[in-house]
């Protein structure tokens, strides 16, 4: 069944096409007739959008208008399956909203792509002429910061295959954060539709690419006897990936954090982490003591010019660490001899071993920069400094100490 009314099934549609409330259901079956090259399926709900489906099923979102000079313009806003229906109408209003005051939305695709094209570039701009204007902007953008920019920045945006980008939200997923694997899958995929309406790209990686199913909430934490044979088989790996466990174990830190690590975030005079709010979850500046056992892995640690990276691919240096981790985590449990286990669960380690030690709760969250319930969100980061750095070194000293 063609969703099209034959009498309007043909190549150059009437102005004055009938349009419909279109839904999901409708967009996903939309087919063209035997011998039609393409037709405009119109939406009633937001006035100009259409879905155009071609003879051989490529579905595409657009918003049709007038200009503040009455010249009517027509803007490609994204492929169907990899753009919804809803985006598509979220993405028509907001132009919609432009054309109210009086900006034209196609005159930007006229401007000049930037001088680099790397996934980094394209993020500034993504952010700066779209997801700024939005309410969820700035969660959108700390995703992309954190979790694409480490592990794309450096890349030719037209580069990035779905391979990759499935990679990527695997990743995120296996290290048991599928929530974030979704929203990172959402918000990249936002950015990339973005391109592709503004003509910087044909075509979305994040085509088909599926969001992780929703995972059972993990309460395991390492026992005493499989933190110190991880600890041990972290010890036997090579730069980058051992001196990165060794760092997660004996910091508490979440793997992005540690694998983004800067040399100059680091004072080693003062041995001290200052994490910027850009790496944090919570959006919040990170002020973390070294333990003795941290600084002495840090002083050891590869230095490479001018390159401010503490962690880099052994085998690529334009790629970040990150994108090698579940090959070390394979060959962590292969010489550890520990199963059913994902790297995030050393963080909750950290968590019941310091309190076992008799580490308060409060500074435990402080450590790992937990928000914690009831406390100004602004207080002097310095005040806890010492019952950090204490904290730290007694699970230092139990984490190497374990027989």
């Amino acid at each position: 069944m063609h969703l099209f009314p034959r009498q309007y099934a043909t190549y150059k549609l009437p102005e004055n096409m009938p349009s419909v409330r279109l839904t999901e259901v409708q967009v996903r079956a939309a087919k063209t007739p035997p011998g039609v090259a393409q037709a405009d399926l119109w939406d009633s709900t937001v006035r100009g959008l259409s879905l155009r489906v071609t003879a051989k099923g490529v579905k595409t979102f657009s918003l049709k208008y007038r200009n503040a000079c009455g010249k009517e313009k027509r803007i490609k806003l994204g492929r169907y399956p990899d753009m919804s229906l809803a985006d598509a109408r979220a993405a028509a209003m907001e132009h919609r909203a432009r054309i109210a005051r009086g900006e034209d939305p196609a005159a930007d695709k006229k401007t000049p792509e930037p001088e680099e094209r790397t996934v980094s570039s394209l993020i500034d701009e993504f952010v700066k002429r779209h997801a700024s204007f939005n309410k969820s902007g700035k969660e959108t953008e700390r995703i992309l910061r954190r979790e694409v920019e480490p592990t794309f920045g450096t890349r030719d945006y037209a580069s990035i295959t779905r391979a990759e980008m499935i990679g990527l939200i695997e990743t995120i997923a296996d290290r048991g954060a599928p929530v974030l694997a979704r929203n990172t899958l959402a918000a990249v995929r936002k950015m990339f539709n973005w391109a592709v309406s503004r003509d910087l790209l044909d075509r979305s990686p994040c085509d088909r690419v599926k969001a992780p199913g929703r995972a059972p909430k993990r309460e395991r934490a390492l026992s005493t006897e499989e933190a110190r044979a991880i600890w041990r088989a972290a010890q036997e790996i090579e730069w980058p990936f051992g001196p990165l466990i060794q760092l997660l174990m004996l910091t508490g830190q979440r793997r992005t954090e540690i694998a983004n690590l800067r040399w100059s975030w680091i004072d080693e005079e003062k041995t001290t982490l200052i994490f910027p709010a850009t790496i944090m979850k919570n959006g919040r500046e990170h002020l973390l003591p070294m333990s003795p056992p941290v600084a002495e892995i840090v002083k050891d640690l590869p230095r490479f010019g001018d390159d401010d990276r503490v962690f880099r691919s052994r085998t690529n240096a334009s790629k970040n660490v990150v994108s090698g981790f579940s090959k070390a985590k394979r060959r962590l449990d292969q010489l550890s001899g520990v199963a059913d286990w994902v790297l995030h669960d050393i963080r909750r380690t950290v968590a019941t071993q310091m309190n076992a030690l008799g580490v308060q709760d409060t500074t435990v969250d402080r450590v790992l920069s937990h928000i914690i319930p009831g406390v100004s969100g602004v207080y002097n980061k310095h005040k806890y400094l010492d019952e950090k750095r204490d904290a730290l070194e007694r699970w230092a000293l139990f984490l190497i100490a374990l027989p």
